[in-house]
């Protein structure tokens, strides 16, 4: 996704303020990355020196272990924003 994608995603009247991680095995329908991919730019990891870059909020019903991971869209859109373009 080259930067003018991005900027058109972000600049649309319908663009979501949280996202869910998509499911395994298909990719995000704003940014088409991964489930794994996004993971990393989200949660604490060993890839990412335990300091995520983007912002996210992890859901948990009390007394539940297992919860959903809300993406801040901005915050990722910013992200990749981040990197410049991509050389073919």
């Amino acid at each position: 996704m080259d930067n003018n994608t991005l900027n058109e995603v972000h600049s649309t009247n319908h663009t979501p303020i949280w996202i869910r991680l998509p499911r395994q095995g298909t990719r995000c329908s704003y940014t088409g990355l991964s489930r794994a991919v996004m993971h990393r730019f989200v949660a604490p990891c060993k890839e990412n020196d335990q300091s995520p870059q983007v912002q996210s909020k992890l859901l948990l019903q009390e007394g539940k272990s297992r919860g959903v991971r809300l993406v801040n869209f901005e915050s990722l859109i910013s992200y990749l924003a981040s990197f410049g373009e991509v050389e073919s």
